[in-house]
């Protein structure tokens, strides 16, 4: 039978054969969870136009944004809560992440959050 070694195959024995393909060494898996060179900024959703605009001005590629909805000023106190839930699941992805906010009305506790993690975020009161 001409040409039937190219045919596809089918059933338990074809599945057991092809599983090799599809599985990832542990090296992979380690170097998908490694941190990569990217920068995270975490900000308010106030300051999207503004950072957009100097990442893309400047060339920034390293970059990557993760804005907050800027409604969050109306009840500062969700605003650590928020930023929280975004580090703890970007940490282990980004080299380093800066956050885009002042102290915006939390009374210290942005600041808290920022030695916890060991983050920098812009200066002054609001941002």
């Amino acid at each position: 039978m001409i040409g039937l070694e190219n045919q596809r195959r089918r059933g338990r024995n074809s599945r057991k054969a092809n599983q090799d393909k599809h599985t990832v060494s542990l090296e992979k898996w380690a170097e998908r969870l490694e941190p990569s060179d990217k920068i995270l900024i975490l900000a308010c959703g106030a300051l999207a136009k503004e950072i957009s605009a100097l990442i893309r001005l400047n060339g920034w590629s390293h970059l990557k944004t993760r804005y907050l909805p800027a409604v969050l000023h109306n009840t500062p106190e969700k605003i650590t809560e928020q930023l929280r839930m975004v580090l703890q699941s970007s940490q282990t992805k980004f080299s380093k992440i800066f956050i885009g906010y002042a102290d915006c009305g939390t009374g210290g506790k942005i600041d808290s959050l920022l030695d916890e993690f060991d983050v920098q975020r812009l200066p002054g009161a609001h941002c």
